[in-house]
């Protein structure tokens, strides 16, 4: 009593302290996130104003953010304004406005000196340095344009924007092995980068990239050049660059005339490329293979695809495709057979030619005759949304882009009515089985309302190449989606298949019976009970059956087909396992490939 607790020194100084440290680095995590936040605003303005699509003058985002912070971003904004002038002039096709605005844009504010006012003080000065040296370049003025180079790269020294036009220059001067230096330079950046990094920059680093190759005439500098890409490709840290170098790999190696290789360099293509998970992307590359495989091509569908897949940026993912390969690579001296003789499809590879080389005017009206002569055109429609895109209109693209698209799902529509053995008979014969499954995938994807036939057809096609559990999934799928106007017996036929395979007679009886009851007279049940007859002994029957089958088959024009059924024809009695596997594979060999 009457002492006085002494001051307590140990433990709440220490929480005091401690609360205090952990408030500073809060505060110091909050500015610096506002720092990048700020400055990815930047980034991602510059980024859009790079693309073709940019707004018409860029006045909207450029007021909000000066809104913000004006005078601190007044001579940013400056530069940006002109950036956006610039592209609006360029795609309007004054070159010469444009090439001013861009100049502009590469002087300082009043008062600041030339040299401090470097790239990392002013985030779209190599932009607006490599914007004036494309334009340059077009006007093929080659000495200003490495001059304006040469000045960019020096105020933003190791900057790829300004690598890949410098690229350019020397591809257009002939400087060959001085535009493959420079690439590397760019590609080595790409490798280091991920999915943030421009597509419209990847885009024209790998169009470069295909130009030189093209137009390289000698094996040794373009095997170095395919070693280069390979080494950045295997280097590259994310699948969306890994993706697009392999893909330039493979047509450096399919020039080389290596073509097994140039296989293998797909194949990782299509490896990087599924990894990026974009389903969007996976199924028009599926359904433009599906388009392809039924002999799409042929009435420029192929081509229609290809810009509609471009829609969907899977552009790239087609150079897998032979056909598309080939219908890519026509021009105007000497277009493809399936090309030349359609004029919808020989008109809009002119189009693009036109996009490429900048007339937008005479693209337009290639596009607009095409949807002239066929109100419906899918590679008319196609074209006009990426005309209207260039020239800045996203609404009316948007109209066109919604047109392609319900175009395409008509097209498959008349596809699947098509005699459904034909196509059953190319996606087994043209769609590898690395390919198979992103195919029915962009089939089901575009026409859900036949998804019964697409798995069926599947089911099908993974019993004849001996994978009966994957089989019997797929027809379980079908049996789940039928409808009764799409040949319900056919899943029943795929399951008997598969019982039949795992040697499970009575159970391919019943699934055999309970497809002849709803389809008593399909041929592709026909073919079916043969087999399953002659694996039984019953040849009598099998006999009745070979005669249907060749009375029905009479008019059959397929000399393969014709052969098939001529050998179901000539029943004689299953003994031996492998002549039962061969068996049961001739029997949905041809209940496959008939209608």
């Amino acid at each position: 009593m009457g002492e006085q607790s002494a001051p307590q020194s140990g433990p709440a100084p220490a929480r005091a302290r401690r609360r205090i440290a952990v408030a500073a680095a809060i505060a110091a995590a909050v500015i610096a996130a506002a720092l990048l936040v700020s400055r990815w605003r930047y980034f991602r303005l510059a980024r859009d104003l790079a693309r073709p699509a940019a707004r018409s003058d860029g006045s909207f985002e450029i007021e909000r953010i000066n809104g913000k912070r004006r005078e601190k971003l007044r001579a940013v904004g400056q530069s940006l304004t002109q950036l956006g002038l610039g592209l609006m002039l360029e795609s309007e096709g004054d070159s010469d406005g444009a090439l001013r605005r861009y100049q502009s844009a590469q002087r300082p504010p009043a008062g600041v000196d030339p040299d401090s006012a470097g790239c990392w003080r002013y985030p779209f000065l190599s932009d607006a340095y490599a914007l004036s040296a494309r334009v340059q370049i077009k006007k093929r003025r080659l000495d200003d344009a490495r001059r304006t180079l040469a000045e960019g790269r020096r105020r933003c020294p190791g900057d790829p924007q300004l690598a890949l036009e410098f690229a350019d220059y020397d591809r257009t001067v002939g400087a060959r092995v001085n535009a493959a230096a420079e690439l590397a330079a760019v590609m080595r950046f790409l490798s280091g980068r991920g999915a943030w990094v421009d597509a419209r920059f990847r885009t024209l680093a790998e169009g470069l990239g295909r130009d030189l190759i093209e137009e390289d005439s000698d094996p040794r500098a373009l095997g170095e050049f395919a070693r280069l890409v390979e080494r950045r490709a295997r280097a590259a840290q994310y699948p969306v660059v890994a993706a697009d170098l392999f893909s330039l790999l493979g047509e450096a190696r399919m020039k080389l005339g290596e073509n097994s290789r140039a296989q293998a360099a797909f194949r990782e293509y299509l490896w990087n490329f599924q990894a990026r998970g974009s389903r969007r992307r996976y199924i028009w590359l599926g359904a433009a293979r599906a388009a392809l495989a039924t002999g799409a091509h042929e009435s420029a569908r192929a081509a229609a695809l290809l810009q509609c897949a471009r829609l969907s940026a899977a552009d790239e993912s087609l150079l897998l495709l032979p056909e598309a390969e080939a219908l890519r690579r026509s021009d105007a001296g000497g277009l493809a057979p399936s090309v030349a003789v359609n004029p919808i499809a020989r008109d809009y590879w002119r189009g693009e030619r036109e996009l490429t080389d900048g007339g937008l005017a005479r693209a337009e009206a290639l596009f607009l005759g095409m949807l002239a002569r066929e109100p419906g055109s899918i590679a008319g429609l196609a074209g006009m949304e990426r005309v209207s895109v260039l020239e800045g209109r996203p609404i009316r693209a948007l109209w066109y882009f919604e047109k392609a698209q319900r175009a395409v799902a008509h097209m498959y529509y008349s596809i699947l009515h098509e005699p459904l053995g034909r196509i059953s008979e190319q996606l087994r014969r043209g769609v590898p089985d690395a390919a198979l499954k992103p195919t029915v995938y962009g089939l089901t994807a575009l026409m859900p309302e036949y998804m019964d036939v697409i798995w069926t057809i599947y089911g099908g096609i993974l019993l004849e190449r001996g994978r009966p559990v994957q089989a019997r999934a797929a027809a379980l799928l079908a049996q789940a989606h039928a409808r009764p106007q799409h040949h319900p017996d056919w899943p029943f036929l795929v399951l008997a298949g598969v019982s039949a395979m795992q040697e499970d007679r009575p159970a391919a009886w019943s699934y055999l019976n309970r497809a002849q009851a709803l389809e008593p007279d399909s041929l592709k049940a026909i073919c079916v009970r043969l087999v399953f007859d002659r694996v039984d002994g019953r040849l009598a029957d099998a006999r009745r059956s070979a005669e249907r089958l060749l009375k029905a088959s009479a008019d059959i024009e397929d000399p393969g087909l014709q052969s098939l059924v001529k050998r179901l024809a000539h029943p004689a009695p299953v003994t031996r396992p492998s002549e039962f596997k061969a068996a049961v594979k001739d029997g949905f060999d041809c209940g496959l490939s008939l209608p």
